[in-house]
């Protein structure tokens, strides 16, 4: 599964072996079912996602507790509740695999571990993640 995730990273940026063995050791492999919620409102979000395969969505409850989906993405890509992520702070969002999902996964403690190791990885972090 890291083979997608790398041929992603490597099309845009030059990762030494050293690097890539780093992102090989941090992204941990998980897969989830059709309709999964991986990351519950109420909650800081515990991962950034890369998607190798599925889609994702970003979610809320209205006061009407009706859902409204703010974000859908599918492969090649990053996805979490990313501002609460990033700032360690409560969000009110939800993110489910509306298919099954194989993705790689990424604390934010490693996340800062890599981009604090690696020039390139805090180079591509800036590019990759600014649109999330």
């Amino acid at each position: 599964m890291h083979d997608k995730l790398l041929q992603y990273m490597c099309s845009s940026h030059d990762f030494s072996p050293k690097e890539i063995e780093m992102v090989q050791q941090y992204f941990e492999p998980v897969s989830f079912l059709k309709n999964t919620v991986i990351e519950e409102p109420g909650k800081v979000p515990n991962y950034l996602y890369y998607i190798v395969s599925g889609y994702l969505r970003l979610f809320y409850l209205d006061q009407n507790g009706n859902e409204v989906t703010t974000h859908i993405n599918c492969q090649p890509g990053f996805f979490t509740s990313y501002s609460h992520f990033i700032n360690r702070t409560v969000s009110d969002h939800s993110v489910e695999c509306i298919t099954a999902c194989e993705l790689l996964r990424i604390s934010k403690e490693d996340l800062d571990h890599l981009v604090a190791e690696s020039q390139v990885m805090k180079d591509f972090s800036i590019s990759a993640f600014y649109c999330l």
